[in-house]
């Protein structure tokens, strides 16, 4: 088994959530080397990799990673969120 991937959510600030890149290749890599375990490596063509449904990566030009992963829990935009409901005529 891989080493377990530390997944704990990071609350910089009480408005905002991130998790680390460095866990989610570090999870990545353990799950990839578990599985290739269980297969002939010389019949894989390829590894999709899935999960980033509700969150934001922010890559430069070069794919280098700019900041920590933003995620769906995050709700700095709460204020913002409301005023546009409201505005719409949308209340909850």
């Amino acid at each position: 088994m891989p080493a377990p991937v530390d997944w704990a959510l990071m609350h910089p600030s009480n408005i905002w959530v991130i998790s680390s890149d460095a866990a989610v290749i570090q999870g990545l890599h353990g799950s990839i080397t578990e599985a290739l375990k269980t297969v002939d490596k010389s019949e894989v063509r390829g590894i999709g990799v899935s999960g980033q449904q509700h969150g934001m990566v922010l890559l430069d030009e070069s794919a280098t990673v700019l900041r920590d992963a933003k995620l769906w829990c995050d709700v700095e935009a709460a204020d913002e969120a409301k005023q546009i409901s409201e505005a719409a005529g949308i209340s909850y």
